[in-house]
Parts: structure tokens; C-alpha cells; sequence
């Protein structure tokens, strides 16, 4: 995150990040690469928190989970909050 971000004006990742908002709530999504950027951002920190602490919540119920399917949570974010919440997954 740090890399891709690093380089950007933060002005134009500011309206970036507005413009993605807006398009969310107008059920539009990334299309740009200014979008993807703004995801990167602003989208994807938050919905890692968010699951991270989904996992949290269950973590008596987590020891014994060795394989996780993720159908399309988005660029990682689950798979990270998983491997963190459970590192004896193995697939």
C-alpha cells in the first residue's frame, strides 16, 4: 500500500478518493486508475479493520479452521485478516 501510494499527489488522491465515493453510492465502481489508487487508500484499510475484527469476535471459534474459501471479498482484504487471525490455515 505504502508503495502504490508513496508516489501520488495527495490532492488529486483526495478527489480520487471523493469521486470513488460517489460512484459507490451511485452503484458504480472503479474504473479508473485513480479509482483503483483511491480503493487502495481508503476502501481497502477499512475493510480490512472491518473483518479483522469479525475474527476477533469468533476467535474461540477459529483454532481448528485449516482451509478458507473466499468468493470474491475484493483485492485481499479477507485473505489477510485470515491469515492473521489464523495462522494454522494451510490452504
Amino acid at each position: 500500500i505504502d508503495r502504490t501510494l508513496a508516489p501520488l499527489n495527495l490532492d488529486q488522491l483526495r478527489n480520487d478518493c471523493f469521486e470513488l465515493s460517489q460512484r459507490y453510492a451511485n452503484r458504480k465502481f472503479i474504473e479508473t486508475e485513480g479509482h483503483r489508487q483511491a480503493y487502495i487508500a481508503a476502501r481497502l484499510p477499512a475493510t480490512y479493520g472491518a473483518i479483522r475484527q469479525v475474527f476477533r469476535r469468533i476467535e474461540p471459534y477459529l483454532s481448528n479452521v485449516k482451509n478458507l474459501l473466499d468468493l470474491g471479498s475484493g483485492v485481499g482484504s479477507l485473505a489477510w485478516a485470515a491469515r492473521e487471525a489464523m495462522p494454522q490455515l494451510q490452504r
